[in-house]
């Protein structure tokens, strides 16, 4: 089974972006080892103080730091979606706003599929 390292409500990722059709994170495998070694350890996630307040949030983020990303995010480049995915990493395929349209959709491989927006 795998599980996530946390550290502190940091999740310690990279990623790898498909492009056009959504976005790719691959977990390290160095921090799937680290997960099977602190798996039995307690899980402490911190909620962002502004999780309730989406347009708060925004505002807070977007004034200090000039663009909207909250600090525990780590921005990355994208990958082409036709990459090869590295062994230890998994893909997510993230999609929205296909209602119920998606026979003409090409959809790039990957471990789990995000569907977000209309149906």
């Amino acid at each position: 089974m795998w599980r996530s390292r946390w550290d502190a409500g940091v999740l310690k990722a990279e990623a790898l972006a498909l492009l056009p059709c959504g976005l790719g994170m691959a977990f390290s495998q160095s921090h799937v080892m680290a997960a099977r070694r602190h798996q039995h350890s307690r899980l402490i996630i911190e909620v962002d103080e502004y999780s309730s307040n989406p347009t708060q949030a925004f505002t807070f983020y977007n004034i200090n730091q000039g663009r909207f990303q909250p600090p525990h995010v780590q921005m990355v480049d994208p990958v082409p979606h036709d990459a090869p995915k590295p062994p230890g990493y998994t893909r997510f395929v993230c999609v929205s706003d296909t209602h119920s349209r998606t026979d003409p959709i090409q959809m790039p491989y990957g471990d789990v599929l995000i569907h977000a927006g209309d149906f």
